[in-house]
């Protein structure tokens, strides 16, 4: 309201409540699908600035999380015309340039219980007495009231009255206006201050799905919280389903604590913490599930506000950044004319090892040794491994976007010792052939040049030799 009553001094008014309200009122505005009041006191804007108590007119979207009807909000300093503040050092008066009605959007649930309070106080000047304020809820953007939670009646001898109380929200899950209006004529009446909406904060996980690499380990699940928390809450998380076994994880403590806080989508981390154990595996998941909260602080709500479910389930997938390396090893009899032959003694036999990079890093570079020791009843041939194939040796490598190389003599080599080797160094054999077997062959050695590579399809190399049956 106007507070120079005579209109020659209407102007100095005017001006000095504008000037404050442009240069230092801009709070930001509130978010959409919010579970709290916002600057529930209006403490956030100072009217007029340092000095003597004043007043001050503030644009919608200068005030943070409030909106009027009529485009200005109009807040008083404590102590201003002998009219001291509820709480702290500001409060706001209803109708400003006409009446008023002082407004933020929630997310509510449907069925839930909303409990509020607000201080509410009578001014001189307006000529009504009682004055009167509703607390309403409405569509997004205003309308009809769709419910009508609480109506407070001040007489102008009584001060500041709160009222506070509770009741069912009857509407379906949505963003809806929580409204603070008067059906009061003019532009003096209905201060208000202290204005707050107890309902749970609402909570889910931040995403369904998150990863990381074995050796960082991060990129958490986690609770995301929006609301207002009175006391110290817990949730309980717990494994539920997933790839991973206890070796490669931890989850100590199984819950995550809340403490008493206003939030806008918070995250706090699930204390999950993944082991990096080098192990030559796939890529692993787990499965987390939220159990009850420990109070009735928060509800399990889509942050979305449109009635889906809230997401309490998400998958972490624990990223193997060792080489994956798996192999293969396959025998056949060696039958190129196409005869018939079975695997008896006398014939021969072919194997084929085949190693491909399944995993999502290279392998460093002249690190990969593999070992092949061949069962009791097979004779090693040296001859033309695999006859009318590719190649002349007795061991017959090939790749496929590998980038390995191995030739023999140099990186596949022969052992004839009773112990299996463990390095390419200890192959020093070297077979004989007579004719074509070695009996004293017992390993094969190979230890390819270069670093594993790894794509799509999985990049791998091939090992081809023949035994014969004793």
């Amino acid at each position: 309201m106007r507070v120079c009553l005579a209109r020659l001094t209407l102007v100095c008014a005017w001006t000095g409540a504008w000037a404050v309200a442009w240069a230092g009122a801009w709070a930001g505005t509130a978010q959409a699908q919010q579970r709290v009041v916002a600057n529930a006191g209006f403490e956030g804007n100072d009217p007029g600035g340092p000095g003597a108590p004043t007043f001050a007119f503030f644009r919608n979207g200068t005030v943070e999380g409030w909106s009027d009807g009529t485009g200005f909000i109009e807040l008083w300093d404590n102590g201003f015309q002998n009219i001291p503040a509820f709480e702290g050092e500001v409060f706001a008066e209803l109708n400003s340039v006409a009446p008023g009605a002082l407004s933020q959007d929630i997310c509510l649930l449907a069925g839930e219980t909303i409990r509020w309070s607000f201080a509410h106080r009578a001014r001189p000047g307006s000529g009504v007495d009682p004055q009167t304020v509703r607390l309403e809820i409405v569509p997004a953007g205003g309308g009809t009231p769709l419910q009508t939670l609480a109506t407070q009646r001040t007489r102008l001898n009584q001060g500041w009255r709160v009222n506070s109380g509770s009741a069912a929200y009857s509407g379906p899950t949505a963003v809806r206006q929580v409204r603070f209006g008067t059906p009061d004529p003019g532009s003096v009446g209905n201060f208000l201050d202290a204005l707050s909406l107890d309902i749970p904060a609402a909570a889910e996980f931040a995403s369904a799905d998150t990863e990381d690499l074995e050796a960082a380990g991060g990129n958490l699940p986690a609770l995301r919280v929006s609301g207002r928390i009175d006391q110290l809450t817990t949730v309980p998380v717990r494994v539920v389903g997933g790839t991973a076994d206890a070796q490669d994880y931890t989850l100590d403590p199984p819950e995550i604590t809340i403490p008493p806080g206003t939030y806008a989508d918070a995250t706090f981390a699930v204390p999950l913490s993944v082991a990096d154990n080098g192990a030559n595996e796939a890529d692993e998941t787990i499965v987390l599930e939220f159990g009850a909260p420990s109070t009735n602080e928060i509800a399990f709500a889509s942050r979305l506000c449109d009635g889906t479910a809230p997401q309490v389930r998400a998958t972490y997938t624990i990223l193997n950044d060792d080489a994956f390396i798996e192999g293969q090893k396959t025998v056949e009899v060696f039958d190129p004319g196409g005869k018939g032959l079975y695997a008896v003694p006398g014939n021969d036999v072919l194997y084929r090892i085949r190693v491909a990079n399944r995993g999502t890093v290279e392998l460093d570079a002249d690190t990969l040794f593999l070992r092949d020791t061949l069962p009791a009843e097979a004779v090693f041939f040296t001859g033309d491994a695999d006859g009318p194939g590719p190649g002349a040796d007795s061991v017959v490598f090939t790749e496929t976007g590998s980038g390995l190389s191995a030739a023999l003599g140099s990186e596949i080599r022969f052992s004839d010792a009773v112990s299996a080797p463990t390095r390419l160094a200890d192959c020093t054999y070297s077979p004989m052939g007579t004719p074509d077997t070695d009996p004293a062959v017992r390993h094969i050695c190979v230890a390819p040049r270069g670093r594993f590579r790894t794509g799509t399809p999985d990049p791998e190399f091939a090992l081809v030799f023949r035994t014969r049956i004793r």
